[in-house]
């Protein structure tokens, strides 16, 4: 390989590189925005299911100490929020070891052909 191969050579790779990486950050931007519209309306329609059936229970039942308007609004807010962080959190992180590992086992089997 000559000088000037090489020179060819080296540019493309980082061209190369320096796609792959723009590629990545518009991608890993998206998959970070779509999880996180996921997420809240996840939020939302547990919210609205919770406070609907609320609204279906009969007077007596709010009467438990256990079941306290203070104590149900701490539920709905808390809880659920914690719901909000399990989801998109957990799941970003599962699906970018799966493709991350796809993307390595076929990248492998590419260069090594």
């Amino acid at each position: 390989m000559t000088l000037e191969e090489f020179k060819t050579y080296k540019m493309w790779v980082l061209l190369a590189w320096l796609g792959w990486s723009v590629l990545m950050t518009i991608a890993g931007g998206s998959q970070k925005a779509m999880f996180a519209f996921m997420s809240e309306r996840l939020i939302y329609s547990v919210r609205t299911e919770l406070f609907t059936e609320l609204l279906h229970k009969q007077i007596s039942w709010f009467d438990s100490e256990s079941r306290a308007p203070g104590i149900i609004t701490k539920v709905m807010s808390e809880n659920v929020t914690d719901l909000n962080g399990m989801t998109s959190e957990y799941i970003i992180t599962v699906v970018e070891a799966i493709v991350m590992v796809f993307t390595a086992v076929i990248g492998g089997a590419i260069i090594c052909w």
